[in-house]
């Protein structure tokens, strides 16, 4: 599965599954599919939004250097997850 997406100058890209990032993980021989499902938002920084957060929001992975970026997890009270990222050292981000 490909999509032509307008972040990337319109070039396909191809999702990868969470939370294992296997373009930077050398550990990782084989990319796991087991993390809960819930939204991802791109925020305009990670380690801000992680310092501001409201406490009622767990921290579930702290902020990683991805391609492109930053990711966090969290849980909400109610025990859903949400991912958090930005595109800060993207160099394609404007």
């Amino acid at each position: 599965m490909a999509w032509a997406s307008p972040s990337y100058g319109g070039r396909a890209t191809q999702p990868l599954p969470w939370p294992c990032r296997a373009a930077t993980c050398s550990s990782c021989s084989t990319p796991t599919i087991d993390a809960p499902v819930g939204p991802l938002f791109v925020v305009d920084s990670v380690e801000a939004f992680h310092a501001a957060r409201p406490q009622t929001l767990a921290v579930v992975e702290e902020p990683s250097e991805i391609p492109g970026g930053f990711v966090a997890t969290y849980q909400d009270p109610g025990g859903a997850t949400i991912y958090v990222m930005d595109q800060s050292t993207d160099s394609a981000t404007p």
